[in-house]
């Protein structure tokens, strides 16, 4: 009888052992894929930095491009109404230089504009992947928090199981133990 009690003890302890071993390895598991989720969004963000600013690279060589074609079509108009400034007086001239002037200076400011709106729009792209890389690891910290407790409460689960088929072990020994003293009286 004593050794059969024994052995359940043993054999309880054994899994609560095993549980609480087990719960710890969901736990470490949870803990490692928080971090390579961590890792993951890093890298990501990153890559998304390095080619938004390839791209606002890109755009502003575009524009100087553009710029530089622009400055050098008034160039070529400027140097037309120098040959024919011969052939017109000084108030016509400086009227077509002024007209011709003006509308290469609104191209200017227009394309300036436009380069600034895809500066800034390529610069939210920026906010986005910080405010994606917050939610990636934010959410990895709570999936991670929750399988770790979840794993305590296995391993405070499998202890108190223990220590209650013991207490139930220790009460069938005691009762049997009073039946045989019983017994032996009658």
């Amino acid at each position: 009888m004593c050794m059969t009690m024994i052995a359940q003890l043993a054999i309880t302890a054994v899994g609560a052992m095993a549980a609480q071993q087990q719960a710890k390895k969901a736990a470490n598991a949870a803990a490692d894929n928080a971090r390579s989720q961590y890792a993951a969004a890093e890298a990501n963000t990153k890559a998304k930095y390095a080619e938004t600013n390839r791209k606002i690279a890109e755009s502003q060589i575009d524009a100087m491009d553009e710029k530089s074609d622009k400055i050098r079509e008034a160039n070529y108009a400027m140097g037309t109404f120098r040959a024919a400034e011969t052939a017109l007086s000084d108030s016509s001239l400086g009227t077509i230089a002024f007209e011709q002037m003006y509308g290469d200076s609104l191209d200017a400011v227009r394309m300036d504009r436009n380069q600034q709106r895809m500066f800034w729009a390529l610069e939210s792209e920026k906010t986005g992947a910080e405010i994606n890389y917050i939610n990636q690891t934010t959410v990895a910290k709570n999936e991670a928090g929750n399988q770790i407790r979840q794993a305590n409460a296995n391993a405070s689960a499998a202890f108190m199981g223990a220590i209650g088929s013991g207490l139930k072990i220790g009460a069938g020994y005691q009762h049997n133990q009073a039946m045989l003293a019983q017994t032996a009286k009658a």
